[in-house]
């Protein structure tokens, strides 16, 4: 009996620094938890804080956190061998088995990465230690070492999944998108050779050379003499250059030839100025005012005066309008009105003069035109009892050589009267002009 109480004493001895450890390993092992859970949360705020806004840091923690977890796992199982040799007391030589079996592959305290499947509430609440399992004395050493190495597998496994979420950190792995494909640039284009710049020329010199023949050469009414003029001259204009939106300013310098055929004694030579400042009114009526200066010289000896004396010097001042209708694609209308005021030196020749004329043209082909017209001219002397009028009616026909030459012909007669009974206009005339546009500059 005595020995059979001393077993009686001893087993519940035992049992009761049994049930004290265990609790005890118990208490220790949800601290280490629970110190796990802390040390991996700061270890990625830590992570988020210094890899704030850089997407490569997010990255390594999300993809790296097996190995940072591994990492953290093997210092924390020695940890949990010292606990568990003190809770369990376990032999010098069992702690090296164990410790050997850390390395083998196949042990199962080997921990690898555990399957990420857990949510976080699975594993924030420690689960508490089944009573029935304390009721179980039976229980060898290894099958209560098996337990706490289950025990221990599952809290490395919530801990494992807390380290890779942790949703209050706001740390969310997102997939890199992908890089959007560009279109191909298109090939820029060749710059073209730009024109050089054409300077539009200011002014040109022509050449003219025509022929007059009219029934009354000297406009007499006493003495008809039947003759013909030749003349040539040369011709030097500006274009038309604008000096306002509708404005534009002309002028020329006109130095001509005149030759009898057979009067070759009053042969003489002519020098004239002009300047004209047009203005357009509307789309179809143009006014100008100009001046004017010519001057006549004779070209050859007689016995009354020498070659290059002057006979006229006259100035003039002047105002037209000139409007052309389009009646149709081809034919149109010319309406031109001058007023001219000549003062002249000798003073006997000064008068006044008013101008009018019609003219009808018609294009038979782009190069070639004609027409029909009509002019009447009043003339009023200032120095001198004398009206003269006549009336020119006559056709013509233009053609357009080239770009730089042009034909013109006028045909017509010229009747009408003058105050001083010497005077008489009554006629026929042809006309010939060649104009030839030598260089424009």
């Amino acid at each position: 009996m005595q020995s059979h109480g001393w077993k009686n004493l001893l087993v519940s001895i035992w049992f009761i620094s049994s049930i004290g450890n265990f609790c005890y390993v118990a208490i220790d092992t949800v601290w280490a938890v629970d110190l796990e859970q802390y040390s991996c949360q700061n270890e990625l705020k830590s992570i988020s804080e210094d890899s704030k806004n850089s997407q490569n840091s997010v990255q390594i923690c999300q993809i790296n956190k097996l190995e940072l977890t591994k990492y953290k796992w093997q210092h924390f199982n020695v940890s949990e061998l010292v606990l568990i040799e003190q809770a369990l007391q376990i032999q010098p030589s069992v702690k090296s088995n164990i410790l050997v079996q850390e390395d083998t592959p196949n042990s199962q305290l080997q921990f690898e990465s555990p399957q990420l499947e857990v949510q976080r509430e699975d594993f924030l609440e420690s689960p508490s230690i089944p009573t029935e399992k304390l009721n179980q004395t039976q229980n060898t050493r290894n099958e209560r070492l098996d337990r706490l190495r289950q025990r221990l597998r599952e809290t490395r496994e919530a801990t494992e999944n807390e380290s890779n979420q942790f949703p209050e950190l706001g740390l969310r792995v997102r997939p890199q998108p992908l890089p959007l494909e560009l279109p191909p640039v298109p090939e820029l284009p060749s710059v073209p050779e730009l024109p050089q710049p054409v300077l539009k020329p200011t002014g040109n010199l022509q050449a003219r050379l025509g022929f007059y023949q009219t029934s009354n050469i000297f406009s007499s009414n006493i003495d008809l003499i039947d003759d013909g003029l030749i003349f040539s001259g040369l011709r030097l204009a500006s274009v038309y250059i604008p000096v306002g939106s509708q404005t534009y300013i002309n002028g020329l310098i006109d130095g001509n030839f005149i030759r009898y055929i057979n009067q070759s004694t009053f042969n003489y030579n002519q020098v004239r100025f002009d300047v004209s400042l047009y203005h357009q009114l509307s789309p179809r009526l143009y006014g100008a005012i100009g001046w004017s200066n010519q001057q006549f010289f004779y070209a050859r000896n007689s016995d009354r005066f020498q070659a290059g004396d002057r006979f006229l010097d006259e100035n003039s001042l002047r105002l037209f309008l000139f409007r052309r209708d389009v009646l149709t694609p081809a034919l149109t209308l010319n309406s031109f009105y001058e007023f001219k005021a000549n003062f002249s030196n000798p003073d006997s020749r000064s008068r006044i003069i008013n101008s009018g004329l019609i003219a009808f043209n018609y294009n038979l082909q782009q190069s070639l035109q004609v027409g029909f017209n009509y002019q009447l001219n009043l003339l009023q002397f200032t120095q001198q009892a004398r009206n003269d009028y006549y009336h020119r009616l006559f056709g013509q026909v233009s053609y357009k050589i080239s770009n730089s030459s042009s034909l013109n012909l006028q045909s017509g007669w010229t009747f009408g009267s003058s105050t001083d009974s010497n005077i008489n206009f009554d006629g026929w005339f042809l006309s010939i002009n060649y104009n030839l546009l030598l260089f424009e500059f």
